[in-house]
């Protein structure tokens, strides 16, 4: 019992996907008057104005109490953080004020190169002096490695200012499509379709015949959700894998494969086998190949069977044969049709013969048919 239950909560647990947290504080080591993992090269908040604050913490021994009056605003930065370029890294701060602003961005290590900041968090409205989650997104810039993450602040009292508990920063995770689909699927097209778990609007699809080795299949990159792929084989099975673009060299795992194909219908015989007319068999001569199929289409008992994977009519172009359709259980009409183009469409065009009256049972309806000279081989 203890190994299945164990199996069961490692299941669980890879069934989810978090982002690394690059960095984390709790704001409780404290020397010389700073948090330990903070007063990085670019702060510029005056040491009086950053207090420690040992009542009241929820995450770890203490808060940092940060105070700015006025609406110049300061900064309070990390240490140095190694980073990736190009990801995007979720910002979230607990912290708590009575009046003030605060916002994120980072600086490049060893440089006076600035991101953008983000637009400013009021903590009068959002916090009341409890503590709130707030979560800031900055993504790193082409060609940088290490930063120092920049909490910046304005317009706080004088007594108290902000108090920040806790700050953990995390790259984001692209999340993969799901509910893979195919649909509006015809001879040579189809619309291949996903959820999408996140926010991109950008995808990359492979697909090829089925069993493809990924890698190897035909790649597009598309804003289109659905996807309309085209250039399809009727009779062919296809698959397709799709991830998430969420930003320069950032993607999500594949998902797939998702299998379809476009085969001919399967048509519904509304009178069933008990009450309803039957082909009971369907002979020819005169073909390269004969088909001398004397068994029923009631076969599977669902009026309609087929014999497509042991019964082939091998015939050349410009011949004619002998087709033979005999009837049983009650009388019926007879329509034949050859998928001359190979579509897996029978077409009004594609009717070769048909009876022009009910056949008996136990009689058969005779014809012969000419094959096109233009029909695929």
């Amino acid at each position: 019992m203890r190994k299945i239950t164990l199996l069961s909560v490692l299941l669980f647990i890879v069934g989810f996907v978090f982002g690394q947290t690059v960095y984390q504080s709790n704001l409780s080591s404290w020397s010389g008057g700073w948090p330990t993992d903070w007063n990085g090269s670019k702060t510029n908040i005056a040491l009086s104005n950053v207090t420690e604050v040992t009542n009241g913490a929820t995450y770890g021994t203490s808060m940092a109490s940060l105070k700015n009056t006025t609406t110049s605003h300061k900064r309070f930065t990390t240490q140095p953080v190694a980073v990736v370029a190009g990801k995007t890294y979720d910002v979230e701060m607990w912290v708590k004020a009575d009046t003030g602003n605060i916002r994120t961005a980072y600086v490049v290590h060893n440089s006076t190169t600035y991101s953008s900041y983000n637009a400013y968090d009021s903590l009068h409205l959002s916090s009341a002096g409890n503590l709130v989650k707030i979560t800031q997104q900055l993504t790193i810039a082409a060609g940088v490695d290490t930063v120092e993450f920049i909490v910046s602040i304005i317009n706080t009292n004088n007594t108290d200012g902000i108090f920040i508990d806790s700050v953990a920063i995390t790259e984001q995770v692209c999340d993969a499509p799901s509910a893979l689909t195919a649909t509006n699927i015809t001879a040579t097209t189809a619309d291949l379709g996903w959820t999408e778990n996140g926010t991109a609007t950008n995808w990359q699809i492979e697909w090829d015949t089925t069993g493809f080795v990924q890698g190897t299949g035909n790649m597009v990159t598309t804003t289109n959700n659905p996807y309309n792929v085209t250039g399809l084989t009727p009779f062919t099975s296809y698959e397709f894998y799709v991830r998430s673009i969420c930003g320069t060299n950032d993607t999500s795992t594949w998902s797939g494969p998702y299998t379809f194909s476009y085969n001919y219908c399967m048509p519904v015989y509304s009178s069933g086998c008990s009450f309803g007319a039957r082909v009971n068999n369907v002979i020819t001569t005169s073909a390269v190949t004969n088909i001398n199929n004397t068994a029923t289409e009631c076969a599977n008992g669902g009026g309609y069977t087929d014999y497509s994977s042991t019964d082939t009519l091998e015939v050349a172009q410009g011949a004619t044969i002998s087709v033979n359709v005999g009837v049983s259980n009650y009388g019926g009409g007879v329509k034949v049709w050859i998928d001359y183009n190979q579509d897996a469409i029978f077409d009004v065009t594609e009717i070769v013969t048909q009876s022009t009256s009910t056949i008996s049972a136990g009689n058969s309806h005779i014809a012969n048919v000419t094959v096109p000279v233009s029909a695929l081989l």
